[in-house]
């Protein structure tokens, strides 16, 4: 929306005299809105129209007018230093500080995590060796959790028969 200050000129001051460079003065009408704000002239047209007719606004609109007055008074209370280009910045330095390409924004990950279970965020997986033999079973475990398990010592060496 224009934020324009709404202006009348064209009003004769019949003080000044013969003078025809200052025959015309400016005048200036400002209107306020229940906040302290300026109002556009489309604002105040709509306000004298409600006030004339009887009915405010509707409830929806009034909502909307009063998350709009919120949303600008926190941007009056960000501080400056708090521009998105120094965020931008605090993000390339943690981003550099954990050495990796990627930065976490939400969810649970924390630093050699490779996703989140709960939101669904994965980062970039880890190369696992073998190719695209799928890890199965106890070898997988071992993987997995970083241990490394001893065989069974009752295990009698003959394979298992397979199934028909």
């Amino acid at each position: 929306m224009d934020k324009k200050k709404s202006k009348l000129v064209g009003i004769v001051d019949d003080d000044v005299g013969t003078n025809n460079d200052n025959k015309f003065k400016d005048i200036r009408i400002e209107r306020t809105d229940e906040f302290g704000r300026i109002m556009t002239p489309k604002e105040a047209f709509r306000m004298i129209s409600h006030k004339f007719h009887g009915k405010g606004p509707g409830k929806m609109k009034q909502e909307k007018r009063m998350k709009q007055y919120q949303e600008e008074l926190k941007l009056k209370q960000m501080k400056n230093s708090d521009t998105p280009s120094l965020s931008v910045e605090r993000m390339r330095g943690a981003q550099a500080q954990l050495k990796t390409p990627y930065l976490v924004l939400s969810g649970h990950v924390k630093p050699g995590q490779t996703s989140d279970p709960r939101s669904g965020f994965a980062t970039v997986e880890k190369d696992l060796p073998g190719g695209l033999t799928p890890m199965l079973g106890d070898k997988k475990v071992e993987h997995f959790l970083g241990i490394k398990r001893k065989p069974e010592t009752g295990f009698s060496g003959a394979p298992k028969k397979p199934k028909i």
